[in-house]
């Protein structure tokens, strides 16, 4: 189209001032499409907005304002850390992509997955259920066996 072209042989001149510091390919035109079309008819000027990110310039004071600057890093992990984090990483993406099978009966064993609802109720001394305790129940909730300690809320 006429607004491509001309966009295309403009460009350049357009990011000329900041040319040297704009990083490449961040330019973006801002003017909406349809004014540029509107601009096409070759009455008047073409004008448009162009941005681009640029790289920031640094300068030091003096040459002695950094030598004071201190900098912490978090401590690295050891290679059986950065396994462990990864087999956990691992295990949590196959939970996502894998297929769910309902498990009629039986025991949850480790690995296992259940969506369960729940109520609890206040024991009376006779050993019969009482009033349900409304801030203790939840609906289609998970328990994920793999976590230690597993609790309802």
């Amino acid at each position: 189209s006429v607004v491509e072209a001309v966009l295309r042989h403009t460009i350049a001149t357009a990011m000329g001032a900041v040319a040297s510091d704009a990083i490449q390919d961040s330019e973006a035109i801002m003017t909406p499409k349809e004014e540029l079309i509107e601009q096409a008819d070759g009455e008047g000027d073409f004008k448009y907005v162009v941005t681009c990110d640029v790289n920031p310039v640094l300068e030091w004071k003096s040459e002695d304002c950094y030598k004071a600057i201190r900098v912490k890093t978090p401590t690295p992990l050891t290679e059986a850390e950065l396994v462990e984090g990864a087999e956990a990483d691992i295990a949590a993406k196959r939970r996502e992509l894998g297929t769910l099978r309902v498990k009629g009966e039986g025991v949850l064993e480790q690995g296992d997955m259940a969506i369960t609802d729940f109520q609890t109720f206040h024991k009376m001394d006779d050993g019969t259920l009482g009033d349900a305790i409304m801030a203790v129940q939840g609906k289609a909730y998970n328990i994920e066996t793999d976590q230690a300690n597993t609790l309802l809320p």
